[in-house]
């Protein structure tokens, strides 16, 4: 049986959680998910590549579709071992902790603006010489510019990345700044990712 889902209008992370409810109805094989802004096609998109489903999009202007199809090759045990180690990536190599960063601005710090984007770019250089490096690192409001436009700070969350830190850049925040296709490491993030980083542990640091 298909279904189809009209999203338009909502904002992160409306759809993704209304996509998961849909979900839970063994009899839908197939969902149409209409959405309206990049944000919410890649977090769907993301949301159903960890299930193991099959995923096609098609876009008219602003209209996005999402087709989403069960793969039946999957079990439902199978599709909870996916998504597990989707999100809970831990190495040999990268020795996590289970600590959370979440950075809300691309300055390190008050006061002058270009004192303060050498500061964080000297701050994440630091963490990427520092073990253990953090499990995720969440990046809100300005912050995402640090994932896109800042080439140096790209190349220190990357370094992060390849280790198994699992990067999040806020999607609203990268439709307002209108760096959703800018996006150079990491994946776009919704408030659901945020608050399940932040509610997942207490040794979380914010800045």
């Amino acid at each position: 049986m298909k279904t189809t889902l009209d999203l338009k209008g909502m904002a992160c992370p409306k759809p993704v959680l209304e996509t998961q409810k849909a979900f839970k109805n063994p009899e839908i094989t197939e969902f149409e998910v209409i959405v309206d802004n990049s944000a919410a096609r890649e977090n769907l998109k993301r949301l159903a590549t960890s299930k193991g489903y099959k995923v096609e999009i098609s876009e008219e202007g602003s209209i996005i579709r999402v087709n989403i199809k069960r793969d039946p090759a999957f079990s439902e045990e199978e599709e909870g071992q996916e998504y597990v180690a989707l999100c809970d990536i831990e190495t040999e190599e990268s020795p996590l902790k289970g600590k959370v960063l979440t950075i809300k601005s691309e300055f390190l710090g008050e006061g002058e603006g270009e004192l303060g984007k050498v500061l964080m770019k000297g701050f994440l250089y630091t963490i990427t010489e520092t073990k253990p490096y953090p499990q995720k690192v969440v990046l809100l409001n300005s912050a995402v510019k640090l994932s896109t436009l800042n080439e140096e700070t790209v190349m220190h969350l990357k370094k992060l990345e390849e280790s198994g830190t699992q990067i999040y850049s806020c999607g609203t925040c990268l439709d307002y700044y209108k760096l959703t296709d800018q996006l150079k490491v990491g994946v776009i993030g919704n408030m659901y990712d945020v608050v399940e980083a932040l509610m997942s542990t207490t040794d979380r640091i914010i800045l």
